[in-house]
Order: structure tokens, then sequence, then C-alpha cells
């Protein structure tokens, strides 16, 4: 029974040598290539994600490469540009095998993408020739309509691209995107960069102080003008209330024109405000005058305006202050009262 056991164990492990022998698996994310005794076919790439058959190695060998996009950091180096300044440029590539089967064909000693990253370093060395046909103000300025950084990483992709397709054979790779990454200065050229950030910054200051200057005058203006419209109104309005109130004394006037005591009474008016005209304190006796002789007064001895002080007053004989039928009723501006 044990031998049957180790026997089944050991034709087991020979299956399971076998499957793993002529068996291999594709991911999702990658493609393929069989080669036959080191030779790789038209139809060696294989795209389809999942489990595939091959001969026993050394016969079938298989090599997977990723789909995704890869990334190439170069190392920094410096730059003179033509209008004399110096730049530090550190470029990164996007990179994709486009081609399997010429990826292996030409790059087949390196160890994947990692092994290509140093064969593509060597082609960029010709690249950072693009950078020196741009003058600095068009790397970095604070006006983004005159920055020319993406003008410049699309002419190096092109130019890298185009020089990989020259190589023969192909190396089956396509340069998605190329960029500047960080744009690093000299000690001089920062010095250079500092003062004309701070001349460029004083002008946007002038600039936003002069417009602001402009708005509060054009403000100011306005309000001015709208000032003057409500003054101009408002003596106009002074003006008809005043008229109203002339004519309602005049025709109060001309109806107690005989009245004595109204005389009287006007001029004692007349000098009270004559009197207190400059912050004057009067101290009166209540019951010789009474402060509200101003609304009503009856018949007595002539020039006795504050006699009926405390006294019944008959209704027919009192003075109260109306406006005449006749006023004249104030225009009231367009609109009023809709």
């Amino acid at each position: 029974m044990r031998r049957l056991s180790t026997a089944a164990l050991a034709i087991f492990i020979a299956l399971v040598f076998l499957l793993y022998m002529v068996l291999y698996t594709v991911s999702y994310n990658e493609t393929a290539v069989v080669t036959r005794f080191g030779q790789a076919g038209e139809n060696a790439v294989v795209t389809d994600a999942g489990l595939h058959f091959r001969l026993p190695w050394p016969i079938d060998r298989v090599q997977t490469y990723p789909k995704q996009i890869q990334v190439l950091q170069d190392y920094p180096e410096e730059i003179q540009l033509p209008d004399g300044n110096t730049v530090i440029v550190n470029m990164a590539v996007s990179w994709r095998i486009d081609n399997p089967l010429d990826f292996y064909r030409s790059l087949r000693t390196i160890d994947g993408p990692d092994g290509a990253n140093d064969a593509l370093r060597t082609q960029m060395s010709n690249l950072r020739s693009v950078v020196t046909q741009y003058r600095f103000d068009e790397l970095v300025n604070p006006d983004p309509s005159k920055v020319k950084m993406e003008e410049l990483e699309a002419q190096v992709r092109d130019q890298f691209q185009a020089q990989l397709d020259s190589i023969q054979p192909s190396y089956g790779i396509t340069i998605e995107k190329v960029s500047m990454g960080r744009l690093l200065y000299t000690e001089s050229t920062a010095a250079k960069v500092n003062e004309r950030m701070t001349a460029t910054q004083s002008a946007l200051a002038a600039t936003i102080r002069s417009e602001g200057s402009a708005q509060a005058g054009t403000i100011t203006s306005e309000a001015s003008t709208a000032s003057e419209i409500i003054l101009g109104f408002a003596q106009q309005v002074a003006v008809q209330i005043r008229t109203v109130g002339d004519l309602a004394v005049a025709e109060q006037m001309a109806r107690y024109a005989g009245n004595e005591d109204l005389a009287i009474f006007l001029r004692q008016i007349e000098a009270a405000e004559q009197i207190i005209r400059n912050r004057s304190t009067i101290i009166i006796d209540t019951s010789q005058i009474n402060p509200f002789n101003v609304y009503f007064w009856g018949p007595g001895e002539a020039g006795d305006i504050s006699r009926t002080g405390g006294q019944s007053v008959p209704a027919e004989s009192r003075l109260t202050p109306m406006l005449p039928e006749s006023a004249v009723t104030l225009d009231q501006p367009r609109g009023a009262g809709q």
C-alpha cells in the first residue's frame, strides 16, 4: 500500500513538471514572444491572456514584456542657452513597447524594460541640442502665452522618435511623451531670474494701482454726479414746499389781516427769533405766558395775547393752523405712487 502511494505521488509530480514544461500563462497586461531554437517567427507574438501550449525547453522559450508605459528618468545636465543663461535640465521620457517582436530582435540581450532604459539613455545625448534653441524667457515667463515649454517637449519627442525609427533593426518602441521635469538654475542665472521677477511684479503692481486709481476716479465721478442730481431734486422739492408754505401764510395773513392780536403775536414771534438766535436761555413765568398761545387765542384786551392762558376759550374764537384750500400741491417725481 505504501509503495502504491509513493508511485502515485511520483506520477503526480512528474505530471505537474511535464505540464510546467509545456504550458505557460500570459497576463492581461503582458505580451509574450515565443522563440523556437532561439529564433522568433512572424507568429511568435502572443497577446491573448490565459494559458498557452509550448514545446518543452530548450525547444521553445517564452519571453514576456509589459504593456504598461515605462518611464525613463535621465540624469540632470547643465545646458547653455543662446541668451547666455545656464539651466540644469532633467528630462523624463515615457515610452512603451509597440512591437514586441522588433523589441526582442533588437534588444534580446537586455533584461527587459530596465535594460532598455540604458539603451535609450545612450540615444538621448543628442536631444539636449534642441533645448539650446530656446531662450530662457521662452522656458520661464510669468506670461503663460510666452512660454514654449510644450513646444520644446513636443519637438524633443518627435526628434527622439525619429532617431529610434532610424535604427535598424528597430527597437519597436514608441515615445509617448517627453517632459523637462524640474528646470533648475545655476547661481548666476537665479540672480538674474530674481531681478527679472522683481521688475515684472513691480510693473504688474504699478499697472494694478493705475487701474485701481482710474476705477476710483470713475466711481467718485459717478457718485458726485448722482449727488448733484439728488441735491438738485431735493432743492426743487424744497422750493415747492416753501411755495406751498408761503401761499398758506399769505392766505392766512389775508384772512386775519384785520386782527390786531394776530399782528401783535407775529411781532412777538419775530422778536423771539431775534432774541434766541445766538444760543440764548430764556426763563418765563407760565402763569403769565401760555406756550399754547401759538395754536389759539381768544378775544381780550389789545396786546394781551397771553390772557387766555388757563381760561376756557370758545371754539369759534380759536385759531387752528391749517393749509388753505387753494394751496398748491407738491409735484411728485415721475413714477411716484405707482
